[in-house]
């Protein structure tokens, strides 16, 4: 049910840029903006009613959605509305080197923490914290730099690409990005943590 449920949302979050792509072509800017608007409102909706809950990249990403399309609208320009998702990807990519970097906060060792301590009932034993904080701790800053790059390499394509383009990317192309992302990131960890398990 779950997993069906997430295939489900996954499959929705392609829709507005999809819609926007599609009206925009046939139709006028404002049309377009409005279509876009309406299925992001149909995909935040749908989190809310299946999670009982709102990440909060998905209330920033609908701010921006509501701003930006605003400004589209008002100026009949659909580049505000395709800097949305570039500027929600930059800013968690920052969101992840502040929580590094200032807050000292590792928001994978802490998900981690909650996942063990929910399947054990109890306060998970750390398996080598020094190991877990380099381990998570690398993922965290190559997942921030990744957003960051993935980010503006949308907001490139939302001002000098063409539309079909910036879907692509902003659909298929991100998840066919990230595939590639796992890869090198899998073969950096092995690389990283070789010394220290041989040690």
């Amino acid at each position: 049910m779950l997993k069906k449920i997430s295939n489900n949302l996954f499959i929705i979050s392609f829709l507005p840029a999809i819609a926007y792509w599609y009206l925009e072509a046939n139709y006028p800017v404002k049309v377009a903006v409005v279509g876009g608007f309406l299925l992001s409102l149909v995909e935040i909706s749908f989190e809310k009613y299946t999670s009982g809950k709102l990440h909060q990249i998905s209330k920033l990403n609908f701010f921006l959605m509501v701003l930006m399309g605003a400004l589209s609208f008002a100026e009949e320009n659909g580049i505000w509305f395709k800097l949305t998702p570039g500027i929600t990807s930059v800013c968690m990519g920052i969101f992840l080197l502040i929580n590094i970097y200032f807050r000292k906060v590792s928001i994978l060792m802490e998900m981690n923490e909650k996942f063990l301590c929910a399947r054990t009932k109890s306060r998970p034993i750390p398996m080598s914290s020094e190991n877990l904080k380099l381990f998570f701790g690398a993922i965290e800053r190559h997942l921030a730099i990744f957003f960051i790059f993935y980010g503006v390499v949308l907001l490139l394509l939302a001002v000098w690409g063409k539309t079909s383009t910036w879907v692509f990317f902003k659909t298929a192309g991100f998840f066919i990005s990230f595939l590639f992302f796992l890869v090198f990131e899998y073969i950096s960890l092995k690389l990283l943590m070789r010394p220290r398990v041989n040690s």
